[in-house]
């Protein structure tokens, strides 16, 4: 008789905290003056496009993006600012862009929130998340307002297929021309936040080696670790040109066992259980 182990992964998400998570934070205003309070961290998956603030007598007020300058949440040390960008909305998933066939670049103007990657007096990096999961990163040279580095995909009509535009790794050789030992390094460069933030922090010492740099940390997370044991019931039906298909195969009621582990992200404080399940599988479900 042979027997079959099958592991399967489950990650379920549960919320620490129910619908609101008012955290310390402070917001800065257009005028420059500063607002001690609270302010609803979410789950922010993707930048939010506005936030609900609490000042310390408890009254909650919604500001969007472009009613305010900044703001800053203490617990997870995370700046956002708010910008007027030129935003690249593209997608960069090849089967949106095949299905849509899109042959020329989706642009539009918008004020929006920037998560601050990375900050110094010459230059300094930023990133957004927008509602299709698309990530953008901007970076703002001394006062100029934010450039996007560009990487985007689009269907070429003439070649019948999607091409990959990677503009980006031209547009950070150009701003970095003045150190050619970081700028050589742009065409190898991944457009992800680790690749760009170390390149351009390694432009920011190219150029002055005593600049204060201000650098987001990477988000924190405890794992633990446990055991479970139990039973399992399924009922399945396969279908199909299949041995188990024509074999009748039964509801079964199945001795399993799993390991857990218990992930806290404490920058967004969220409780992830995942489950390592091992099923024992009779040997007609699966033959070898």
């Amino acid at each position: 008789m042979k027997i079959a182990t099958v592991a399967l992964f489950l990650c379920v998400v549960h919320f620490a905290e129910a619908q609101q998570n008012f955290v310390p934070a402070t917001i800065t205003l257009t005028n420059g003056d500063s607002l001690k309070g609270t302010v609803d961290y979410r789950d922010w998956k993707k930048t939010p496009d506005r936030i609900t603030f609490k000042d310390n007598n408890g009254t909650a007020k919604t500001f969007e993006a472009g009613t305010i300058a900044s703001f800053y949440v203490a617990s997870a040390d995370e700046t956002f600012i708010s910008k007027a960008v030129v935003l690249d909305m593209t997608p960069d998933d090849p089967d949106n862009v095949l299905a849509s066939t899109i042959i020329s670049p989706v642009v539009i103007e918008k004020t929006i929130f920037l998560l601050q990657l990375l900050k110094s007096p010459s230059i300094s990096l930023y990133e957004h998340v927008d509602e299709n999961q698309k990530v953008h990163f901007f970076y703002i040279k001394d006062r100029e307002q934010p450039t996007e580095l560009i990487h985007r995909k689009l269907y070429s009509e003439s070649l019948q297929k999607i091409l990959d535009d990677t503009r980006y790794k031209q547009q950070l050789a150009d701003l970095t021309a003045s150190c050619p030992a970081v700028s050589k390094k742009a065409a190898g460069l991944k457009y992800n936040q680790q690749q760009v933030m170390q390149f351009i922090a390694g432009y920011i010492n190219c150029i002055n080696p005593s600049s204060s740099v201000v650098v987001r940390q990477a988000d924190k997370v405890a794992v633990k670790f446990g055991v479970l044991a139990g039973v399992m019931f399924n009922s399945y039906k396969f279908v199909g040109d299949i041995d188990i298909a024509s074999d009748n195969y039964n509801t079964r009621t199945l001795p399993n066992c799993a390991s857990t582990c218990h992930c806290i992200h404490f920058a967004e404080r969220q409780l992830f259980y995942c489950f390592f399940y091992n099923y024992l599988f009779h040997p007609e479900i699966i033959n070898f």
